[in-house]
């Protein structure tokens, strides 16, 4: 690829300095390379979700839950957007109540029955994003972890989702993964969050100075989880 690149260069240049004769061989060489983008484009499977995906789901959730006050599915639909959008107070609240206030057989059969029979054609995003979260309600960190690569494979700048997965690690005492995902995390977006599981792993760590260093530049959300 980087070669038709460098030829298209070439040619540009030898044009602009007056010294190419046959200059319409320029079109037939960018349609070409464009042809040929395409192509790759539409046989790769990976797909980038962006920000305003998870604003129409929250906003499906939200209508759902208003119909359905006491529905798990549309709570727990609402919680998983929460999630991927940042709010991580709200989310964490919602998915504990999950785990600590609903009796755990009725919330199996209702999320296993969407992640496996997906009634109403669910994109393929939001159903690995029922499951990972499943499990770390499940406490199956393990398991979690290896759905939320699957995740990020499709939505690869969504930052919350990497750093759901880093906390998986760390539930899972996998710490020197974590902390490697986690600097991952901050070349892509300097979040508090980030910034905050950095500061906890260092802490189980024992590395006093540099836990402080992190959670000090968590702010709001060392606040939210702390105090």
């Amino acid at each position: 690829m980087t070669s038709f690149v460098i030829y298209i260069k070439e040619k540009t240049s030898k044009i602009k300095n007056g010294k190419q004769t046959g200059t319409g061989l320029i079109m037939p060489v960018f349609l070409f390379l464009l042809l040929l983008l395409i192509g790759f484009i539409s046989s790769n499977p990976a797909r980038t979700y962006s920000e305003s995906f998870w604003q129409e789901q929250q906003e499906k959730a939200q209508d759902a839950v208003e119909e359905e006050v006491a529905s798990i599915a549309a709570n727990y639909y609402l919680a998983v957007t929460m999630a991927n959008l940042g709010d991580i107070k709200e989310a964490k609240e919602k998915l504990d109540h999950f785990s600590d206030d609903i009796d755990s057989q009725e919330f199996a059969e209702k999320i296993e029955s969407i992640i496996a029979d997906n009634p109403k054609s669910l994109d393929e995003l939001l159903i690995l994003n029922f499951e990972a979260y499943y499990y770390i309600i499940l406490e199956d960190y393990s398991r979690a972890a290896e759905i939320f690569a699957d995740i990020i494979e499709l939505d690869d700048k969504n930052i919350w989702a990497r750093n759901f997965q880093a906390a998986a690690y760390i539930e899972n005492d996998e710490l020197e993964t974590a902390r490697e995902l986690l600097y991952e995390n901050l070349e892509i977006e300097e979040e508090d969050y980030t910034y905050f599981l950095l500061g906890y792993v260092y802490y189980e760590e024992g590395r006093t100075v540099l836990a402080l260093q992190y959670l000090s530049n968590a702010r709001q959300v060392f606040s939210d989880f702390v105090f």
